[in-house]
């Protein structure tokens, strides 16, 4: 016999099985790839509430907490007990809009000037590319003669492509 212990041919014989299943398990789902993308998407809308939610919990839950404990620490008012949670969750809501806030005051200028400096950089690469254009020799390059009978507008290329980065930069923004 190949194998003399017990366990190892039990071991070995799992193996086997394990790798001949994963083996139909792939070749179904090679053949079904369609209705294994539904189903995880289906799955990714089901659960993305819950998740999103988890993780909002998880950002409010830090501010929250510290505002509890400091806020409302001394106070032992039965009245003031009652409000401590709704009034934390509310500064807790106020400060993290707050931060989002300003960190898009800070982004959004700071993004509309890369998109103009890509702007303006790819305005520069057109008119070279249109001096270039003009300057090539084409008698020295293999079908020369008949790639410079092929006439292109770079004006108009530069003004759709600025078009659509105007278009691409509002999107994004």
């Amino acid at each position: 016999m190949f194998i003399d212990n017990k366990e190892n041919r039990k071991l070995v014989s799992r193996w086997i099985v394990g790798i001949f299943t994963a083996c139909i398990i792939i070749y179904l789902g090679a053949g079904h790839m369609n209705t294994i993308g539904k189903a995880f998407l289906w799955l990714f809308n089901l659960l993305f509430p819950l998740f999103l939610g988890s993780i909002f919990a998880l950002v409010l839950n830090v501010p929250m907490q510290f505002i509890e404990k400091k806020l409302f620490s001394r106070n032992k008012g039965k009245r003031l007990q009652k409000i401590r949670r709704p009034f934390a969750v509310l500064l807790s809501l106020l400060l993290i809009l707050g931060i989002v806030i300003g960190i898009a005051f800070l982004i959004i200028p700071e993004l509309m000037n890369a998109i103009g400096v890509i702007i303006a950089t790819i305005n520069d690469g057109m008119d070279q590319l249109a001096i270039m254009n003009k300057r090539l020799d084409w008698s020295t390059i293999p079908y020369g003669e008949q790639l410079s009978k092929i006439e292109i507008n770079w004006a108009q290329i530069k003004l759709q492509l600025q078009q659509w980065l105007i278009t691409i930069s509002n999107s994004v923004i």
